[in-house]
C-alpha cells in the first residue's frame, strides 16, 4: 500500500493518517508486575481492548472515516428496510 500511495500513483489512493492520545498502559503494567505471568493473558486482552477502542474513536473523528461508516450504516438500514437479511458479520462490521 505504501508503494503503491508514494512511488506508483501517489494522488491517487490517498492515505490519511491519524494520531490520537497516548494509550495509558501503566496500571496494566502494575497488575502484570504484581501479579506476575497468571495475568499476562488477560493483561494483554486488555491492552488490546484499549487499543481497539482508541482507534474506533480516531476513525469515527476523522471527518472521511466518520461519512464512511455513516454511508455503510444508512446503506445497511436500506437493505433491512427493504427486507434483506444481513448476516452477523455485516451487522458487525456496520458498528465499526
Amino acid at each position: 500500500m505504501f508503494k503503491k500511495n508514494y512511488a506508483d500513483e501517489p494522488m491517487e489512493d490517498p492515505v490519511d493518517i491519524v494520531f490520537g492520545e497516548r494509550i495509558d498502559f501503566s496500571d496494566l503494567r502494575q497488575k502484570l508486575r504484581d501479579a506476575g505471568p497468571s495475568v499476562q493473558e488477560e493483561v494483554w486482552a486488555a491492552a488490546g481492548e484499549r487499543v481497539s477502542a482508541a482507534i474506533l474513536e480516531l476513525a469515527k473523528a476523522h471527518p472521511k472515516l466518520a461519512q464512511e461508516r455513516r454511508d455503510k450504516e444508512e446503506k445497511q438500514r436500506a437493505r433491512r428496510y427493504q427486507g434483506e437479511n444481513l448476516d452477523d458479520d455485516e451487522i458487525a462490521s456496520a458498528s465499526v
